[in-house]
């Protein structure tokens, strides 16, 4: 979920390079929290194993809502931005707020 987090305050396209995050982009593509572009891993001319950098195109609906029920979820009209809010659980009772506020 940090991942699909940082994902959601990204300028997308975003590329992928590190071996673990790209494995936590697997989840969460298979998930249907993403849509990305995963190459699969090959072996190079040396026999080792390598894995070119993924892209990430969009955070789908279903993401969105793991955002929400689980972190925070972005603000703004593009579905990435800088600025985030508290989102209550549902159900949740209302803040009560002050009266001098």
């Amino acid at each position: 979920m940090e991942l699909l987090h940082r994902l959601a305050n990204a300028k997308l396209p975003s590329p992928i390079a590190s071996r673990d995050e790209i494995e936590k982009l697997r989840r969460l593509d298979a998930a249907g929290h993403v849509k990305a572009l995963i190459p699969a891993p090959h072996f190079d001319c040396d026999d080792c194993l390598r894995q070119d950098p993924a892209t990430v195109f969009e955070i789908t609906p279903r993401g969105l809502r793991a955002l929400n029920r689980k972190w925070l979820t972005p603000t703004g009209d593009e579905p990435h931005c800088d600025t985030v809010r508290r989102v209550p659980r549902p159900g949740a009772k209302p803040a009560r707020r002050s009266l001098y506020e």
